[in-house]
């Protein structure tokens, strides 16, 4: 999900100007969302959130401007000025700091990769070994038979 501060009234009223003429171009040229989300290749469900003022549903920051930006350049609808002031918001030290933790988050711990690699060599060594031991008794075998003929 967004890290969009939703308890601002500037903010939330700068996504509702930016989702209203969103919704209107779309509705005056006719278009349904499935077709477009089609060309723009971007799911349905986040063209809707954008379409009803849902941007904290749509996940990550980069995709969300992204997606603002490409439905309404689609739509040929202007929306320069919005888009100044939404990454005004968006890249506020608040939201660079929920960045900074859900990347964190995000990133496996060095710990946990060490374990991993380990258990893969392990494992590895234990199967060698007991292609080894199989070998071994084959050859064991072998040479027990050819021994009594």
């Amino acid at each position: 999900m967004s890290n969009i501060p939703l308890s601002n009234q500037n903010f939330r009223n700068l996504t509702e100007s930016l989702s209203l003429k969103i919704k209107l171009a779309r509705k005056k040229s006719r278009r349904k969302i499935e077709p477009i989300s089609r060309i723009l290749k971007i799911r349905p469900e986040y063209l809707n959130y954008i379409e009803e003022n849902k941007f904290h549903m749509i996940p990550g920051n980069i995709y969300l401007k992204s997606f603002i930006k490409n439905y309404a350049t689609f739509l040929k609808v202007d929306i320069s000025s919005e888009m100044l002031e939404l990454k005004k918001y968006l890249n506020s030290p608040k939201n660079e700091l929920s960045n900074i933790i859900e990347k964190q988050l995000k990133t496996p711990r060095p710990k946990v990769r060490l374990l991993v690699i380990i258990s893969v060599i392990l494992l590895g060594l234990i199967f060698f070994v007991g292609k080894l031991k199989n070998s071994v008794l084959l050859y064991s075998t072998l040479n027990n038979f050819i021994l009594l003929i």
